[in-house]
């Protein structure tokens, strides 16, 4: 299982889990998943170190993760780990 220094190992299996459902509802409405799971796990990650997020309600509430990780993908900065463009995922505590 991949682990970003500063994020703990629940935290990790929970943002799969996220991934998981994400690709999922994706399928479900007939779209195409055009990245590499890890990819997005790397993102999702990435947001959590510098926007810590609510996980947990996250992956209860399937509005609030499509909205949070498809922001995230369209406005994580991957050089600095910074959320841009004044988004702030829904889960964000």
């Amino acid at each position: 299982m991949v682990c970003f220094d500063g994020l703990k190992a629940s935290d990790t299996k929970k943002i799969v889990k996220i991934v998981n459902k994400y690709v999922k509802m994706l399928h479900k409405l007939g779209q195409g998943f055009d990245s590499e799971k890890i990819n997005v796990i790397m993102d999702i990650s990435a947001a959590h170190l510098s926007c810590p997020m609510d996980l947990d309600k996250m992956i209860k509430d399937e509005v609030m993760l499509g909205h949070d990780v498809t922001g995230i993908r369209h406005h994580l900065n991957r050089d600095t780990g910074l959320l841009e463009h004044c988004f702030l995922p829904r889960s964000a505590r």
